[in-house]
């Protein structure tokens, strides 16, 4: 069964117009989500549990990249080119920020610490799950390290009509994530120490991988009325919120929140999106535009606007107690504004150029 639906989809076809636009909403409140999170919830236990929207990424990843992956006529220069165009505008528009942040006269007002450039240029290169004091550079670029190097991996063994590479690079994920718990870590003298995240690249490769299974046995038939099929909607968000309680109580809960993605956009890629207000689903597909923006200028914004930047500029305190709530609606308007004009001037005119 599992043979027939991978050759399936392993035949060339044409890319699909189609979107899903409900999985764009998601990906953009999860986006939202994790800013808030590294902006102003970290402080607050309830919301540890956020972080598990990362795996979310991972698993949707897997199912929009499955396509040009599982094509016979793909190209592995072609794919990896085409990640490193959708990837690196934006991370070029993050860094620019953060060297200007530390090597000019706003390095006074930043809370963030300051790092040799070699530190900075292997950060820019998204070396983060292996180098571990790059992580504190740009806290969210550690799972775009993760997923990048997942792509390459998953670019390199699915090359061959057999369903078994996709369980290859889950298994290995799941081995990765148990050498993570009973600490057995490589240690590898390369100039100074390489200290691999395993925890990191085997959530990303089980859920990639579960993302690409997603994909090819995903259900094409439309859920026409929002009001059937209610109990696998329901036990799907008890899970998810069991999850998130679980994580919040200790992160090691963390690798259950993949498999809960995949059943979670499963169900969604096969509801009627119809059934939504025009206006709604025109607001979360731009929500989806601007999520990966988001993601990746929440965190050097942050850390530029949580120092004195406003109070030596602007002669307003943010750090004062009764202003927390206004300076974290402040860098998230920020963020979502650079996101925009990220976008739209920089990140789809470089992949317009080059692709």
């Amino acid at each position: 069964m599992w043979q027939q639906r991978w050759n399936t989809f392993v035949v060339s076809k044409p890319a699909s117009t189609n979107r899903f636009i409900l999985l764009d909403s998601l990906r953009g409140i999860a986006a939202l989500a994790v800013a808030s999170f590294h902006i102003y919830f970290y402080k607050i236990r309830i919301f540890n549990g956020i972080p598990i929207a990362v795996d979310f990424f991972f698993v949707l990843s897997g199912f929009v990249l499955a396509r040009s992956l599982l094509d016979t006529k793909r190209e592995i220069r072609k794919f990896i080119k085409s990640r490193i165009l959708r990837l690196y505008p934006a991370i070029l528009v993050s860094f620019s920020i953060i060297v200007v942040t530390k090597y000019t006269f706003l390095r006074e007002t930043s809370t963030g610490d300051n790092y040799d450039l070699k530190k900075y240029i292997l950060a820019f290169f998204l070396l983060q799950v292996f180098i571990p004091n790059l992580y504190t550079i740009c806290v969210p670029l550690w799972s775009l390290s993760a997923e990048l190097f997942t792509n390459i991996c998953a670019s390199l063994i699915f090359t061959s009509k057999n369903v078994f590479s996709i369980y290859l690079l889950i298994f290995t994920g799941l081995f990765l994530e148990f050498l993570a718990e009973i600490n057995l870590f490589f240690k590898i003298n390369l100039s100074w120490v390489i200290n691999p995240n395993y925890s990191g690249i085997g959530r990303a490769f089980v859920g990639f991988g579960l993302g690409v299974l997603l994909y090819i046995n995903r259900n094409q038939r439309p859920i026409n009325s929002m009001t059937r099929n209610l109990t696998p909607r329901i036990l799907i968000l008890i899970f998810l919120l069991a999850e998130y309680l679980l994580v919040s109580y200790q992160t090691r809960y963390i690798y259950f929140a993949a498999p809960i993605f995949y059943f979670l956009i499963r169900y969604i890629v096969s509801v009627d999106e119809t059934n939504f207000s025009p206006r709604l689903l025109t607001f979360g597909a731009y929500l989806g535009k601007i999520s990966y923006g988001v993601y990746v200028f929440h965190y050097p914004i942050s850390e530029l606007i949580s120092g004195n930047f406003l109070t030596k500029y602007l002669y307003f305190d943010l750090n004062r107690p009764q202003f927390l709530i206004l300076g974290f609606l402040i860098k998230i308007l920020i963020t979502c504004l650079l996101a925009e004009i990220s976008h739209r001037f920089v990140e789809v005119p470089i992949r317009r150029k080059f692709s």
